[in-house]
């Protein structure tokens, strides 16, 4: 098994329950996506009392999410459909006009 673990940290112009549906959102969103064996998020406690992870330099977490693959190839897999679908929108933006990746 490969596991790779997210520290995510809410944008400062977002409501925590924002926050909190877009967690749930890219868990839904995660069924059926090639080579992805296992998605996860957790949110961390409302008052946590330390999230800080000084030697990564990130400020306090409020979840964290994992991503867990069978194997290597279903990985790379993962990662090759990754960079399609970004390259994907990436087209379908700059056709509509818009200039944000």
């Amino acid at each position: 098994m490969i596991r790779i673990v997210y520290l995510l940290v809410k944008p400062q112009t977002m409501s925590d329950a924002v926050f909190k549906q877009e967690c749930r959102r890219h868990f839904e969103m995660s069924e059926g996506i090639p080579g992805l064996y296992k998605y996860e998020v957790r949110l961390v406690s409302e008052n946590p009392s330390d999230t800080h992870v000084p030697y990564l330099e990130v400020p306090p977490v409020h979840a964290i999410g994992e991503c867990w693959f069978r194997d290597q190839a279903d990985y790379e897999f993962y990662m090759a459909a990754e960079k399609g679908r970004f390259g994907l929108n990436t087209a379908k933006r700059l056709l509509a006009g818009s200039n944000h990746l």
